[in-house]
């Protein structure tokens, strides 16, 4: 029915955080100079129940930012990352915080 397959949509995301992505204590975020491509994103991660933010540089390039430690924790979950690196430091900051050290 034309519909993104839902097994699809976090392997898409996934490729797309894996090669345009960065992960820092503050935000998850990608970037691109496609206005709509970054709009669809924002959509999809919407649909997995994430809510982030476009900004927009000075030359046109659009920034997609999650921000907050609880919508990071439902990104690790639902998308993940292939990067070690980048899991590995997801999986850090995620670790060191208390609202997600285990009991």
């Amino acid at each position: 029915n034309g519909q993104f397959d839902l097994k699809l949509r976090p392997a898409f995301l996934r490729g797309i955080y894996d090669s345009e992505g960065c992960v820092t204590r503050s935000s998850i975020m990608t970037s691109s100079s496609n206005k709509e491509g970054i709009r669809g994103v924002k959509f999809l991660l919407k649909r997995l129940g994430i809510k982030s933010k476009i900004g927009i540089t000075k030359k046109n390039h659009y920034i997609l930012w999650i921000f907050r430690k609880e919508r990071f924790k439902i990104f690790r979950d639902k998308i993940g990352l292939t990067v070690e690196r980048k899991q590995n430091k997801l999986n850090e900051i995620l670790k060191n915080d208390r609202a997600y050290k285990p009991a």
